[in-house]
């Protein structure tokens, strides 16, 4: 039997909470942090969301399990990027967000993840996807 893990990881943003939350769903932004996609949902819980590239595949999709903006937002994750990784049972990825000090601090934890040489790939992809953002937000200001 395959063990799974939690990946947590911590990321302090110098701008509002507002800010990081747009972020997470304006497809203009997540198009220059999240590998060039464009976030794709009507935010309603059971709702699906996909994140197409350029080229129109689609890279990630799920369902959103949770909506509750400006602070929580909890999808299942499906990697459609290679097609080993797409054979693999969806996971769930929380995105947090709360108000410290002048700014905010984006919490995502990925829950489920495969104890296996993927984890670690998608570990470091989501520090570069969190630094990445953080840059795009923090030039809006």
């Amino acid at each position: 039997m395959t063990q799974s893990k939690t990946d947590r990881h911590e990321i302090d943003i110098a701008a509002a909470p507002d800010t990081v939350w747009k972020a997470l769903v304006d497809p203009d932004l997540t198009e220059q942090y999240y590998f060039g996609t464009r976030v794709q949902s009507d935010w309603k819980p059971g709702s699906p969301i996909l994140y197409p590239n350029p080229e129109g595949h689609v890279f990630v999709d799920g369902q959103i399990k949770e909506f509750n903006p400006p602070r929580r937002l909890v999808t299942t994750f499906q990697p459609r990027w290679d097609e080993q990784i797409a054979k693999s049972a969806p996971t769930v990825v929380s995105w947090e967000v709360a108000p410290k000090g002048d700014g905010a601090l984006l919490v995502l934890i990925h829950e489920g993840a495969p104890d296996n040489p993927l984890v670690d790939m998608l570990h470091q992809s989501w520090r570069t996807t969190l630094e990445d953002l953080k840059k795009v937000v923090e030039a809006q200001k």
